[in-house]
């Protein structure tokens, strides 16, 4: 294709002279290649915990706007005009706002709704204004070789290229399958390019698609590779059935040149990764070489749980055909998914297929749009035999492959090359329609003015969200609480946000306002576990236990085998004596610790003390630190009698490491009621200089009562060492004058050594005892005995 001054071939297929062009129509060509050529390598790596996608989408919604803005008022000076954008995707978009009115979380849906939006309005924008075709995809194509080069570059370790990201390799767009979506929609422009005649743009086109081929295989991104397989064989169906027909053969340089590049593209991809990659989703073991990944579409667990998620996600579009409301999949899924794949600490986005996550939340009807917009202008462009509509199908098709198995629905980079691909097939097919371009490009202007708004909102949410997570991590508690607080006033974009500052609220032991929070949190995640088990928990701190039992009961609907909502409800009936739905709960078997502790104080509780000390003792075989634990069992000890069990736990308790200073006080106080409690037991099977043994001991643990030094004197009269029973008799008396047993044991040992001091401790014995008769006797006896 040759290029003269003053004329062009504009994305509507027509031969128009530049002169043409309006202002309006200028403006919103700049607006459009600018977003074309800065979202995709916009990278704020300090903006939050989002930091690529959302910065991408201001940049995308503010171009979107300016392109609106200036084709509402174009159209608005045009009498007559051509409303480029297919009914279909009008009417997706007006379902999607629809749908919007229904999301439980307004600022995270807006940006599935908004980032569609923008991206509609700067491809077809710049259909409308009549930009050069060719212009658009050198932009596509240089942006995205970029792009690659620098995925290439993070793979072979270049410090340079090691921008942040959740997943390497990433370049600039954040994650790896965001990038290799992105990269594959742009790779059939590249391979357009270097079939053109101008040197230049094959320059662009052969020196751009090795590069952006090596990047995808570097990513390991299934979908991505079957994207573009896919792609790679729709274009040799269109070059064997349609556009190769009446053609020269390809050169033989041309072809050995080409399978020259391939082999060294391949022989480079089968490089191991240099980059350290320190993200929870770092390539896996399975998908470090090609071959891994190949072989891994094959092997037991490669599809990470899609199919689960696809078929719990079939089930809820079953249930709900008009959808579930815009970004409204994550509060739905989790009563479907019950626990199959989800556990309590998961926090589910997406079902990592945009086909079923449309008919989800937009309902069948959106599903059917969708299809129709995507394939319906693919069909008829490989039904030409013009090479860029078929590229653009390409793109079409490559993307689509890949969103059924990710999602860059959501995604700035790949939405906007997908839905400019779209647009690029469509042009030339518009025709005069019944929708006035004013109403369009004025509603998609509201839109776009809206979702600027929405997009700022929710990137100073995200900042808030992402500093509340990085002081979570480093345990300034106030920080985190107010960041938390910040995040949730903008939004929240994330919903997690709730749990960063309930979190807060419980470690600070604000548990009627971490109640109030996630009864907030419930009308945003109606199913989510972790929701219904905080607020139990919470519930259960401030003594509500009958609400507690009904939300965790209703969080086990979602998480039957849950242990942590088990442990929570367990409380909750515990407190509310309902023991045995306590002891219910762990019929299925105990696994964990916290599980036997539970049933170390269940079993207390309703005094089966043998079973309480089996679940104490299995516990602390499995964590031999936890000290609470000895602290109960040693409890348990002194009350079945076994003194010397519970004297050996509650010595230990206090050794541990760091116990607590109020259970240290207690525990000793108990020690020294259980080393007098073993020696009268002592005593009463006839042992007495073990009891004395015990009660040497208790003494050296401080504050003797008198009962304890009544006993030692007990001790030493039965072994015969009467003046040190003596000695300790008076001691008790000592400290508790009216100890009147404490009186015939002083008067037994004075008689013993015939001290006529006996009489008068008989005597008063006599005059105050008020209990067992035979003691009186036995004093009367020996005041008459001791009187002669």
């Amino acid at each position: 294709m040759s290029y003269s001054a003053g004329v062009h071939t504009d994305l509507t297929g027509d031969v128009t002279n530049l002169s043409s062009r309006t202002f309006h129509d200028r403006v919103a060509v700049a607006a459009g290649l600018t977003a074309i050529g800065i979202v995709p390598l916009a990278l704020l790596p300090e903006s939050g915990y989002h930091f690529a996608n959302l910065p991408k989408l201001v940049i995308l919604l503010t171009s979107a706007a300016v392109v609106a803005i200036s084709l509402f008022v174009r159209a608005l000076t045009a009498p007559e005009g051509i409303n480029p954008i297919p009914l279909p995707l009008l009417m997706l978009v007006f379902l999607s706002v629809l749908q919007w009115s229904r999301a439980l979380s307004p600022l995270e849906a807006s940006i599935l709704l908004f980032c569609m939006v923008g991206s509609v309005t700067i491809s077809f924008g710049l259909t409308t204004a009549g930009q050069d075709r060719d212009q658009v995809v050198r932009v596509v194509v240089v942006v995205a070789g970029v792009v690659s080069l620098i995925g290439v570059l993070e793979t072979l370790g270049v410090s340079a290229a090691q921008l942040r990201s959740a997943g390497r390799p990433s370049a600039t767009i954040g994650f790896r399958n965001t990038a290799a979506a992105y990269a594959a929609g742009c790779l059939p422009f590249a391979v357009y390019l270097a079939t053109r005649r101008s040197a230049l743009d094959r320059l662009s086109g052969a020196i751009s698609a090795p590069i952006i081929i090596l990047f995808i295989l570097y990513t390991r991104s299934r979908g991505a590779w079957v994207g573009i397989s896919l792609a790679a064989i729709v274009a040799a169906g269109w070059w064997l059935f349609v556009g190769g027909r009446g053609r020269k053969a390809l050169p033989g340089r041309s072809v050995a040149i080409t399978a020259a590049v391939l082999g060294a593209v391949t022989l480079l991809a089968t490089m191991q990764p240099s980059f350290e990659d320190t993200t929870v989703s770092l390539l896996d073991e399975k998908k470090q070489s090609i071959e891994a990944t190949v072989s891994s579409f094959t092997t037991l667990g490669g599809d990470r749980d899609r199919l689960a998620i696809w078929k719990h996600t079939v089930e809820m579009i079953s249930a709900y055909p008009i959808g579930v409301g815009l970004g409204n999949w994550s509060a739905f899924y989790p009563a479907y998914d019950r626990g199959g794949v989800l556990h309590l600490n998961s926090s589910p986005r997406r079902p990592h297929n945009d086909f079923l996550w449309i008919a989800a939340e937009l309902g069948i009807a959106g599903l059917g749009l969708f299809l129709v917009i995507l394939f319906g202008p693919v069909y008829r462009a490989v039904r030409t035999t013009e090479a860029l509509p078929v590229a653009a199908g390409c793109a079409v098709v490559a993307v689509a492959a890949h969103a059924f198995f990710s999602f860059p629905r959501e995604q700035s980079a790949p939405s906007l090359v997908l839905w400019l691909s779209v647009a690029i097939c469509c042009a030339g097919t518009s025709e005069r329609r019944s929708i006035h371009p004013t109403v369009v490009w004025g509603g998609l202007l509201i839109l776009c003015l809206l979702g600027s708004v929405y997009a700022w909102r929710a990137q100073i949410s995200d900042l808030h969200f992402a500093k509340g997570l990085i002081a979570q991590e480093r345990k300034t508690l106030v920080k985190q609480e107010a960041e938390a607080q910040s995040s949730l006033d903008y939004g929240p974009a994330d919903h997690r946000a709730f749990l960063l500052m309930g979190d807060a609220l419980k470690e600070r032991g604000a548990f009627r306002e971490a109640v109030d929070l996630y009864d907030r949190y419930l009308s945003v995640q109606p199913h989510l576990g972790a929701v219904k088990n905080n607020l139990g928990q919470a519930l259960n701190a401030i003594g509500d236990h009958s609400r507690a039992e009904s939300i965790l009961l209703a969080g086990r609907e979602v998480l039957p085998d849950d242990r942590s909502l088990i442990h929570n409800l367990v409380e909750a009936y515990r407190q509310q004596g309902k023991f045995v739905e306590a002891l219910a709960l762990y019929d299925g078997g105990v696994r964990f610790t916290d599980e036997h502790v539970n049933l170390g104080f269940l079993y207390a509780e309703i005094d089966s003390l043998d079973k309480a000390v089996a679940h104490y003792q299995q516990a602390l075989e499995l964590e031999p630190e936890r000290t609470r634990v000895i602290y109960s069992l040693a409890g348990i000890f002194m009350l079945q009698g076994q003194y010397g069990e519970a004297i050996a736990n509650y010595t230990r308790y206090i050794e541990s490491h760091s116990p607590n200073s109020t259970l240290v006080r207690r525990s000793v106080a108990r020690l020294r009621q259980c080393y007098t409690s073993w020696a009268i037991q002592m005593l009463e099977v006839g042992n007495p200089d073990r009891a004395i043994e015990l009660l040497l001991k208790r003494e050296t643990l401080g504050e003797m009562s008198a009962t304890d030094v009544h006993t030692l004197a007990v001790a030493y009269g039965r072994i015969g060492a009467y003046g040190k029973a003596e000695s300790a008799a008076r001691k008790a008396l000592k400290l508790d004058g009216s100890m009147t047993i404490a009186r015939l044991t002083l008067g037994n040992a004075l008689f013993e050594q015939d001290d006529r001091e006996a009489f008068e401790h008989y005597r008063k014995f006599r005059d105050d005892w008020k209990g067992d008769p035979i003691l009186t006797l036995l004093a009367e006896s020996r005041m008459r005995s001791s009187s002669r």
